[in-house]
């Protein structure tokens, strides 16, 4: 039986409209690497995320709209855009369930910020004004299936094992980041600009990507090596 991955369904905030919404390319990933997605609707009732981490075999915190500054105890800075603070404390809640229940956990761009937090870590409102001498990390979305920027990836890292180099070239479409990372993770690639890209935990079941990879992979194969990752700790644990 394949690996069942939770991923988190995102709140339309757009319109008026009453809908939860997520990225097919999420999903076609997840298929892609070997899993069956799927999706979870948002809740604060602490049962149902205890049920929605029993059900799973691992955990997805995709990308979406920016982490809400009242959680991190600021006040908002300009460049600050959609947020949901009803999302943010959701899958904080899916986090801690999650690492409880000793499930694998990935998070793409906003979920790798998430992970940061979760651990005790930081980040930034907007790179491009916190962060001095930002390179470019938002290129247009209709472009986002092609490489934008290189990142250098740690020797001592799950990244490195899965690429085999020390450089690799990502797409790019986020104004917030990682500023540090909590306890029991630590960096695992960075942009030229010093931004970081990647972070992973010391047990290797949790860990995080700034880029879009489900973006990726069907142009350049080597990108769903990460969700295959996520989807190969899945059966270790069943085994």
């Amino acid at each position: 039986m394949k690996p069942v991955i939770l991923i988190c369904a995102v709140r339309n905030l757009k319109d008026s409209k009453k809908q939860f919404l997520i990225h097919e390319s999420y999903v076609s990933a997840i298929h892609a690497a070997g899993g069956t997605p799927i999706l979870a609707p948002i809740t604060n009732d602490l049962s149902e995320i205890k049920s929605y981490i029993s059900m799973c075999d691992g955990l997805l915190l995709s990308g979406g709209e920016d982490v809400s500054p009242m959680l991190l105890n600021e006040e908002p800075i300009r460049g600050i855009g959609y947020i949901s603070e009803e999302r943010d404390r959701f899958e904080f809640m899916l986090f801690k369930e999650a690492k409880k229940q000793n499930k694998p956990i990935l998070g793409i761009c906003k979920g790798c910020q998430i992970i940061a937090l979760s651990t005790g870590g930081k980040i930034y409102q907007d790179i491009f004004t916190q962060h001095s001498n930002t390179i470019e990390h938002s290129q247009p979305e209709e472009q986002l299936g092609e490489l934008f920027h290189t990142v250098s990836l740690d020797d001592n890292s799950k990244l490195y094992e899965l690429f085999k180099t020390e450089k690799i070239r990502v797409n790019s479409w986020h104004h917030q980041a990682v500023l540090s990372v909590g306890e029991g993770m630590k960096i695992t690639a960075k942009s030229s600009d010093g931004l970081i890209e990647g972070i992973e935990s010391i047990d290797g079941l949790i860990f995080g990507v700034q880029w879009h990879p489900e973006l990726l992979f069907e142009k350049y194969p080597e990108q769903l090596s990460i969700y295959k990752e996520l989807i190969d700790q899945c059966i270790k644990l069943k085994k």
